[in-house]
This record gives structure tokens, sequence and C-alpha cells, in this order.
């Protein structure tokens, strides 16, 4: 990345860790995966003894293990130890934004969350309930009996701390970045290089004449172990509470309505800085008569089918239309009118749909060398969030030097119109998720078009604040736009003024017209840089 706050170092990995994690590339290299499958396979199953039920609306869970460990104090420490492990290695990875969770889907989820081999499509109940053929099944929430009641598992309650990072990290659908893999694929050269290196020193030591070296060899060096950022680095709280939890008695109600969330709002943060250039910094008090001046000019301007006198706004303002298959003869007259635009957007997709005017558009602004073009993805929460990047840059292709960063549309229509409500937590996360790998793979950080309502109610996070803010407030009273609460004290970077703004050659045909927030020179801020 050349623009914004560099990524976390990637993390290294013990011997422990690693056959887990070449477990994970194997299981989502090509297909997504539940993560909650992946770690039935891996972790919770008969064949390990182990079990997990959650029940989110409760905000609790139990552990369970064979009984026999119970009695066996070390042992009892060693599998509570693998629980913590194996959770907050999930959360390195995702704090390190090796790996993604977002919603699998907008259909509800079952009431509860069952995590074993040993469950064939358990049955709730208000009283009990049946997990498998067998007749197994779990009336207190401390045990799970079989069918001649006999005790095959005990339980260790989660609560609090505990269940949340286990809840955080099991919930969602699991998709690897690409440094994940590559990092995978190091780890598995340098791995089989110090096997082969270890041979053929052990047979260079057993060959006819060969003698020992002086003194002991040296130890390998310790795989470096990150601390766990995760819930300001609670992870030792989470320990001693899941070991007060053994056996612990509690009621257990069985209730509907639980649908997967995949990551809260105290979730470990994706570590996110803030926009490093100085140039993409809010405006400075100097510059806010100007900008202001200008804006109003454009609110006189803006109820006119004629445009704004160039002369009369070009020194004071940068000025730009945004435009999609919609605009039709406007559009196109957007393109090709550069004397009052320094800057056109133009949608190039929308979930994974192409919109059909992108490349005429696109190629067409190609050939204007004074004008800078920017590539807008309108954001569906129904789809896939990574699969809409990549389609995203794929349609839009390598970066020249006249483009702008992507932007990503995020408005009401973002969300589904039919289906289960989403959360904001689902809404954050997958959004998140987007614009991460955007940022990734386009070399710089992404802009983020919205409005007041949906910045106040799904962009309140902290996290959202980085990203350049193009801000929709159609007025023509106005000095400057009304902005959500994350942006009050970083500002904005364009602002829609108007969705009806008509070209003097087509005053029958509106288009939305945009105000940059600084001098034309300041837009190369914002420009996409290539590989």
């Amino acid at each position: 990345m050349t623009n914004g706050a560099p990524s976390p170092a990637p993390p290294s990995f013990s011997a422990a860790e690693r056959p887990l994690l070449q477990k994970l590339l194997a299981a989502a290299e090509f297909i997504p995966v539940r993560m909650s499958t992946f770690l039935q396979q891996n972790f919770f199953n008969e064949a390990a003894g182990r079990a997990l039920i959650l029940q989110p609306p409760r905000r609790f869970g139990y552990h369970y293990l064979r009984p026999a460990v119970f009695a066996q104090p070390e042992q009892l420490a060693m599998e509570m130890k693998a629980l913590l492990d194996l959770f907050t290695l999930i959360a390195r990875l995702r704090t390190h934004r090796l790996i993604y969770l977002f919603p699998p889907g907008l259909q509800a989820q079952a009431d509860m969350l069952f995590l074993s081999d040993g469950f064939g499509h358990p049955q709730p109940s208000t009283a009990h309930v049946v997990l498998n053929d067998k007749g197994d099944y779990t009336f207190q929430p401390e045990c799970i009996q079989d069918a001649k009641d006999q005790i095959i598992y005990r339980g260790m309650r989660l609560e609090g701390e505990v269940y949340e990072l286990i809840h955080d990290q099991v919930m969602g659908v699991v998709y690897l970045s690409d440094e994940f893999r590559q990092l995978m694929a190091e780890d598995a050269r340098a791995n089989a290089e110090g096997a082969a290196s270890t041979v053929a020193g052990a047979a260079a030591l057993h060959a006819p004449g060969a003698t020992a070296a002086a003194g002991p060899a040296p130890p390998p060096p310790p795989a470096h172990r990150l601390e766990v950022p995760w819930r300001d680095g609670r992870v030792a709280l989470a320990g001693a509470l899941l070991v007060t939890a053994v056996l612990g008695a509690a009621a257990w109600s069985f209730q509907a309505g639980f649908q997967e969330t995949p990551v809260s709002a105290t979730s470990p943060p994706l570590a996110l800085g803030p926009v490093a250039s100085t140039a993409s910094a809010p405006l400075a008090p100097a510059q806010a008569p100007a900008v202001a001046q200008a804006s109003s000019q454009v609110a006189a301007a803006v109820p006119s089918p004629a445009a704004p006198s160039p002369a009369a706004t070009a020194i004071d303002q940068v000025l730009g239309f945004d435009i999609s298959k919609w605009n039709g003869q406007a559009g196109d007259d957007a393109v090709i009118d550069d004397s009052l635009a320094s800057f056109v957007f133009t949608r190039a997709s929308y979930g994974l749909s192409l919109d059909p005017s992108f490349a005429r558009n696109w190629q067409r602004m190609a050939g204007r060398s004074t004008l800078w073009r920017g590539a807008y993805h309108f954001f569906a929460m129904q789809d896939d969030p990574l699969l809409q990047a990549q389609h995203f840059l794929k349609v839009v292709g390598e970066a020249s030097p006249q483009d702008l960063c992507p932007t990503v549309d995020f408005e009401e229509a973002s969300l589904p119109s039919r289906g289960t409500a989403l959360s904001v937590a689902q809404v954050q996360s997958a959004l998140l998720a987007h614009l991460d790998y955007l940022e990734r793979h386009a070399g710089c950080v992404p802009i983020l078009y919205t409005d007041v309502s949906m910045g106040n109610r799904y962009l309140a996070d902290a996290r959202f604040s980085r990203y350049p803010l193009w801000i929709a407030d159609w007025t023509s009273t106005q000095a400057q736009p009304t902005l959500p609460h994350a942006w009050a004290g970083v500002g904005y970077r364009f602002w829609q003024r108007s969705a009806s703004y008509t070209l003097p050659t087509t005053p029958r045909s509106a288009t939305d017209l945009d105000v940059f927030a600084g001098t034309r020179s300041q837009l190369q801020a914002l420009r996409r840089r290539g590989k």
C-alpha cells in the first residue's frame, strides 16, 4: 500500500498452530466454508471427545468434554488452554486481516448452534434437546446423557468474556485473504527446507569419517507469538472465567429467534489507522470561506437549467459529476464537456452485476487528459462482499494516471428489500471486509459514499471515519453539508450537492452535481496507485 496506515506485520505461527492453519487453507482455499463446520471437523468432534453448544439469545453456552477428563486436573487444564488457544488464534488471523468472517446469508439461522459430528439433527424443546438418532440428549445444561441415561459428556459453562470470544470467532463464513495463502506457502517452504537441512545434517554426521561438532547444537529460535488485541487484551481474564466455570450450574432455557451474527461491535478491530496523507486531511480554516462562497454560487445554479459559468466557479471550487446507466444523454455530455467538470465518477458495477454504460464512459474519459475519472461500485448486502470487490476491480482493470481511488456506494438500497433484517454488526462486518479488500488490492484508501441517515445508523463505528467521505446532501441553501457523526471531526472530500443538475446541452435530462472539498491539485492525493 502507498496510502493510508500500513497493515499489521504478519504474525509467525508456532509448530502447534501450523497444522491447523494448513487444514484451514485446504478447507477454504477454493470454496468458502462455515467456520462452525471447520471447527466441528477439526476440534469439536467425538474423536477428540469435545462438543460445543451455544445459545446466542442468552449469551452463553457449554463446552463439553468426556467425564474422565474432569477427574484429571492436568488434562482438564490442558483442554481449557487448547480451547482458548484455538479462539485467540482465530482472533489473531482476523486482526491481521488474514481471514474474514461475515454473514453466511440472509435467511434466519438455527435457534441454537451445535458443534459435534455426534450431533445429528438436534431437536430442541422447552425441557430438553435430543441430539441425534441414538437418543443422546441434554436435560441439564452441565451434562449430555445417552439413551440409557449414562453421562457421556460434562460441560463447562461459557459466559461473559469467554463466551464473547468464542461466539465472535465461530459465527459466519470464513474467507482467506491472498496474504494468508502466501504466508502459508512460505511457511510450508520454510518447513520443508528446514526438514531437508536436518536430514542432510544427520546424514553428514553419520557418514564415514564424520566427527561430531564441538558443543551442543543451538536450539531453533522460538516462534514469535503476538499478543491478541482482543477486548483490550483481556484474554487472561477470559481464562480465569473459564476456570471458574467448570461444572457451573445454571438454568437452561431453549428459545427461538437465534440468528448468526458474524462480528459484534466489540469484535477485534481490523487495525485500521488514520489516513497518513496530509493532502487528504480535512479542509483548513483558510479554505473554508472560499469553499463556502463557491457553494453558494453552485446553490444558486442548481435549480437552473443552465450550468454555472466556468469563470465564476472554477477558481473557487472543483466541480464534477457522477453518472450511471440511468443518466442517458446527460451522462454522455458530462463525459464530453470538461469545461466545467474537473472529475467524473461513473458506476462500474452493482452487486455482482455490470453497469452497461461503464465501458463506454470509462473509455471516453480516458481520452480527456484534463479530467480525473473515478469508478464506483454499488454495494449490495445480498451478495458476497469479497466477490463484489473482486468483480469491481476486474471490471475497472489496471490503474491509469488519471484514475481516482475506487469508490463504494452504500445507501438504503444496499440493504435487502425482503427477508430477515440485518443487524448493524452484520452490515459493518461485510462492508469493512469489502473496503479492506479494495484497499489492499487497489493501493489506496477507498472513497465511501453515503448519506447522513445511513451513515449515522450503520457507519457510526470509528473504523469507517478513515475512509474519505463522499456525502450525499441535496440542498440549495446550505454552504456546507451535514455530516454523519463518525466524520464530524474529520470532514468530507466530496459533496453530492444535487441529484437533478441539468447541463445546457441536455435541459430535459439531469445528472448529479458534486463538489470537491479542496483544490484540483489536491485531487491527486485520492488517485489510485498501480501496483
